[in-house]
């Protein structure tokens, strides 16, 4: 009997020593139970603030909150990656823009000049360079293989120029390398004849009655060679590109850019191919002695 009594003690005490310690943890899981049953959703929580906002922006006297300024980071980032790409995509281009130019004036020349009016000068000083460029690297390589650069077999003056000063000069001296050397000569040549012709022509435009400044003189010069870089460097083919080069240069040109009469064009032009070919029947050279 008395052990009974002392299990059944041991019992109550045991029982009210595990209530004790399970308590606050029931305590803390009703309390969490019931914020979860009281707490409203985050849809009607979003849509209380944007009324409870938009309540204090129109209420009288209040004054209104400003925007977040995100949206101008985000529209600078996306011009920034826009311009990026945009110029990634130009010099992707670059060498097809050329082609592009150069089929044009072959098809529509007077289209072509009308489309460049706005231009200034450093799209045409890159469409020479890039032309002369290609010339420079290929007219070396027909000379080494026996074709001298002269009026049958070449398109710029610069060529003819280059090639005696290499032939008379260069190659005693330095030898093969002097092909190297008459590249970089026939580049610097072909800018220096084509400020002098641009401002030659400029003066016979406006004397014959053309409007414009010597700027549309600068773009018939340097968009006038582009035929030159079809084979402009192959014995006899070169007349041909040659005579198409004079006819840009010398009629289309001033004719669009210059609001010249087609009459006063075709007199320069026949009188630039009269005196070129009279200089290479009394010489042998258009290009001094």
């Amino acid at each position: 009997m008395v052990s009974d009594r002392v299990k059944l003690s041991q019992f109550r005490l045991s029982a009210s020593i595990a209530s004790s310690l399970i308590f606050p943890f029931q305590l803390r899981a009703g309390i969490r139970l019931h914020s979860l049953i009281r707490a409203p959703e985050p849809s009607s929580l979003a849509a209380q603030d944007s009324v409870q906002s938009h309540t204090r922006s129109h209420r009288p006297g209040s004054r209104r909150t400003k925007p977040a300024k995100t949206h101008y980071t985000t529209s600078f980032i996306k011009s920034h990656t826009q311009q990026g790409s945009n110029q990634a995509e130009v010099k992707r281009d670059g060498g097809e823009i050329v082609f592009r130019k150069l089929f044009s004036m072959l098809r529509e020349p007077e289209v072509f000049f009308d489309n460049t009016r706005r231009e200034g000068y450093r799209e045409p000083f890159i469409f020479l360079l890039q032309v002369s460029a290609v010339i420079a690297f290929f007219t070396p390589i027909v000379n080494y293989l026996g074709w001298p650069s002269t009026d049958l077999t070449s398109t710029y003056q610069a060529q003819i120029i280059a090639w005696r000063i290499t032939s008379e000069q260069l190659l005693p001296r330095l030898g093969l390398w002097a092909y190297v050397v008459e590249a970089f000569i026939i580049m610097g040549l072909a800018v220096i004849v084509g400020m002098f012709l641009a401002g030659f022509l400029h003066l016979i435009f406006r004397v014959l009655g053309g409007q414009g400044p010597i700027l549309n003189a600068w773009k018939a010069t340097c968009y006038g060679v582009g035929p030159c870089v079809l084979l402009g460097w192959i014995p006899y083919w070169s007349l041909f590109v040659g005579a198409w080069s004079f006819v840009l240069q010398l009629y289309f040109g001033p004719k669009v850019l210059y609001h010249m009469r087609e009459g006063r064009a075709l007199i320069v032009l026949v009188f630039f191919f009269g005196a070129t070919l009279l200089e290479f029947a009394i010489r042998g050279t258009t290009v001094g002695s």
